[in-house]
């Protein structure tokens, strides 16, 4: 096997590939877990997949539907029927931490955007 830089992200689409591949890499979900706080809707259902199924983490249902739930925010249907066969795993007190951490997840989200557009808008002299 190659090795290959570990400073160098690799992007979402070639993250997803490796998901798909059903690779579990413990790496994998700290990369998707990059994009994921950036945003990417994308990275989000990956980790709410590798979460769910524990591929290369801990299975964690409270994770995997906390992702699930800011994935579902932009209307991703499939992040909707995951979220759905997740919670049906989950008892009540479970299910209410997922709501917090999701809550976490768009704060750090939302921040990290923020800090995007002005790094953004500093670079464009704005």
């Amino acid at each position: 096997m190659a090795s290959r830089n570990k400073t160098a992200l690799r992007s979402t689409d070639q993250l997803m590939r490796e998901l798909v591949l059903l690779h579990n890499d413990p790496a994998l979900a700290n990369e998707f877990y990059i994009y994921a706080i950036q945003g990417s809707v994308d990275a989000q259902y990956a980790l709410g997949l590798i979460y769910a199924e524990g591929r290369g983490v801990e299975e964690d249902l409270v994770k995997s539907f906390a992702w699930l739930t800011v994935c579902s925010i932009s209307g991703d249907e499939d992040a909707l029927i995951l979220r759905q066969v997740v919670s049906e795993r989950m008892d009540d007190n479970e299910f209410q931490e997922s709501l917090e951490y999701a809550d976490e997840l768009k704060k750090i989200i939302t921040e990290n955007k923020v800090i995007n557009l002005k790094v953004d808008g500093h670079q464009r002299g704005i």
